[in-house]
């Protein structure tokens, strides 16, 4: 039994005409029609009843399309995924994640090696604070922060990354000026440059050294923002002091732009994952995607 016929059959029998189905193969009428001639041939029973008008299933038709539906369609998903694997990686590839981490170096730094490592794939990335739909959007990943249970992911796939955690940030020359006592961890003295999306001023934070819980105190938020892109900016210029995820800070910690606050100190803040559609046939540039950040995002953050 030829495996071509078979999947021209099984076309037709879903279709439920032989031009949807030559439509569908992109083949002309005549040899979708010899093909299914050929395999009831091979068979020695009609398929399919024929009048001038329409053709159905017959009783011998829809048992063999019952028993290697499932079956074929695995055969050529096979197929498909082999033939792709050989072929270099092309084509767009849409991602989403939040403005934080959508400007941090350690996502920027993935994405400059993915488009090095794949050339032709064309990479959009959309940054939002609002939980995406990446189905009825047409994302193909998500890079989610959260707390508690991964936002919208119905039928979705998921891969954790790392934790996240938040530390105290001022800049050189604000703490030049404006000494910190870090003993007390009483900061009220200071202004405070506050997250609206986020209550962090009751939070208790660990204290890596004693593995202790330890409250900290801030004064009234005297600059707020919904966009932590913003709030370093205002840490930078010398504000005053500001609660920062760790991958946007640490890096400009390093550049000299900023210093961390009674660094023994951290606020367990959330996860990170990787959320894609679920599917059986993901692209290739998706799952190569996946792979590469599962590598250098995890930890990252």
């Amino acid at each position: 039994m030829n495996l071509t016929d078979l999947y021209t059959f099984s076309q037709v029998a879903e279709t439920g005409t032989v031009s949807s189905a030559a439509l569908l193969l992109k083949l002309p009428k005549s040899t979708v029609s010899r093909r299914i001639q050929r395999l009831e041939d091979a068979l020695g029973v009609e398929l399919f009843h024929r009048t001038a008008r329409t053709i159905t299933l017959s009783a011998q038709g829809l048992q063999l399309h019952q028993r290697t539906v499932a079956s074929l369609k695995e055969l050529m998903a096979a197929q498909e995924e082999l033939t792709h694997a050989n072929a270099e990686l092309s084509g767009p590839l849409r991602l989403t994640t939040t403005p934080g981490f959508g400007q941090s170096s350690i996502l920027i730094d993935t994405l400059m090696n993915f488009g090095q490592r794949y050339p032709k794939v064309t990479l959009e990335l959309s940054l939002t604070d609002r939980v995406v739909n990446l189905v009825e959007e047409g994302f193909d990943v998500g890079i989610r922060l959260f707390q508690g249970t991964i936002p919208g992911g119905a039928n979705t796939q998921t891969r954790m990354l790392t934790n996240f955690t938040f530390g105290l940030y001022a800049s050189p020359n604000y703490v030049t000026h404006h000494p910190v006592a870090n003993e007390t961890y009483d900061y009220r003295k200071h202004p405070y440059i506050g997250m609206t999306l986020l209550n962090l001023l009751d939070r208790k934070w660990i204290n890596e050294k004693t593995q202790r819980p330890q409250r900290i105190q801030l004064a009234t938020p005297k600059w707020t923002s919904n966009n932590f892109a913003a709030v370093k900016q205002l840490a930078t210029r010398g504000a005053g002091l500001a609660i920062l995820e760790t991958f946007i800070a640490e890096p400009l910690v390093a550049q000299g732009q900023l210093v961390r606050i009674a660094p023994e100190l951290k606020l367990n803040a959330g996860k990170a994952a990787l959320v894609w559609p679920s599917s059986r046939h993901l692209k290739p540039s998706v799952r190569a995607f996946i792979e590469l950040a599962s590598l250098e995002l995890a930890g990252a953050t």
